[in-house]
């Protein structure tokens, strides 16, 4: 299976961003008010590069703006996305409708 990561690539990478927003949340938790010396402290302390911070902390806001309109859609009462794709398509405003995208 050509071009597909091993468990073990995967392993590694979901590893290191989790390390990375582990260091991350003793500076800010939310991952909103980031200074770039403490980015790159992160950096040299994960021994990773800047572009690794930014793609953990792009994959940890997804997931938290992904949390929040789950949240809304079930306290609305709104059928659940089955999947990530599904995830995606809910619009900002809580607008999802299944088979929609």
């Amino acid at each position: 299976m050509a071009g597909r990561s091993s468990d073990a690539t995967f392993s590694y990478a979901f590893e290191k961003h989790e390390a990375v927003i582990r260091y991350l949340g003793g500076f800010d938790a939310t991952g909103e008010n980031l200074q770039s010396n403490q980015k790159q402290e992160a950096a040299k302390n994960c021994n990773c590069t800047i572009t690794d911070i930014e793609n953990a902390l792009a994959k940890f806001t997804w997931a938290k703006e992904a949390q929040k309109k789950i949240k809304n859609l079930k306290k609305e009462g709104k059928p659940m996305p089955k999947s990530l794709a599904e995830v995606s398509c809910v619009k900002a405003d809580g607008l999802y409708t299944i088979g929609s995208c």
